[in-house]
């Protein structure tokens, strides 16, 4: 996440990964140690650190629970918003 949002401090990244509910010492985990899931919150969350102008999803509910689906909603939302 570091690499990934080098404009935010520390405070700010784990803000975002709570948003993605990586919590606590969540946050400080190694990726290969995450499942499916948190690997694609993570991802997602990468995604919105880099500020990227384009996202493409192909299903990107299918290893998401209804909670992070609304998350996900949620922060696309917002980000539209912003534009």
């Amino acid at each position: 996440m570091r690499s990934c949002g080098a404009q935010m401090t520390d405070a700010e990244l784990r803000t975002l990964l709570g948003c993605f509910l990586f919590s606590g010492d969540d946050a400080d985990k190694k990726i290969k140690v995450l499942s499916g899931g948190e690997k694609a919150r993570v991802a997602l969350a990468k995604t919105i650190v880099s500020k990227a102008n384009f996202l493409m999803l192909d299903e990107p509910t299918n290893h998401l629970d209804m909670h992070s689906c609304d998350l996900l909603i949620d922060a696309l939302k917002s980000t539209r918003a912003a534009w």
